[in-house]
Order: C-alpha cells, then sequence, then structure tokens
C-alpha cells in the first residue's frame, strides 16, 4: 500500500495524502498530507506535469514533511499510485529512508 493516494482529514479539509507506511496491522497510516507552500518544506508537484497528471492531481500540490498518522477506516483509498521517483522524493523529505 506504500505509494497509494488516499483522500484524508488534513488540517481543516479533506486532501490527497501519500501514504509512506502502513502498520502491521493494516489499519493505521502514515502519510504526506499536502498544504500549502507556508507549512515548510515541501515537494511541489505542478499542476500539468507527468507525475500531477499520473495522480490525477487538479492544482499545483505540495506534499510536506510533517507526517501525520490516520485510521484507513476513515479515509477514501484510491486505486492511483504515486510516481515511483516523486514518492522517493516525498519519503526522503519526509525523513524516510
Amino acid at each position: 500500500m506504500p505509494g497509494i493516494i488516499i483522500f484524508a482529514q488534513a488540517a481543516t479539509k479533506v486532501r490527497p495524502c501519500v501514504v509512506l507506511t502502513v502498520d502491521a496491522a493494516g489499519s493505521t497510516a502514515v502519510v504526506a498530507p499536502c498544504r500549502g507552500t507556508e507549512f515548510g518544506t515541501c515537494v511541489e508537484v505542478k499542476l500539468g506535469c507527468r507525475d500531477s497528471q499520473a495522480m490525477q492531481l487538479s492544482k499545483t500540490t505540495y506534499f510536506h514533511a510533517k507526517i501525520e498518522r490516520v485510521s484507513l477506516e476513515s479515509v477514501e483509498v484510491t486505486s492511483r499510485r504515486c510516481p515511483p521517483g516523486l514518492f522517493l522524493k516525498i519519503k526522503q523529505n519526509a525523513g524516510f529512508r
């Protein structure tokens, strides 16, 4: 499941997130949420680029280093995957190896 795009509550609204890891029980995911550029270091995905198209994003999106834990029961899991190169950048930005 790492690399899957989900929609989860992040800050004040439901946002696209990239799943970085999932716990052994498969019930909780660590995700990199998207937010505006004012929230610190981020990986920018510009609207219209290949990665944005693959992820079916509707606007320029910024995935942040501040990770969050979410229950997989409370999110919308999609069949979309984060492109491998972008996934690696987002993971490294969040402190994962």
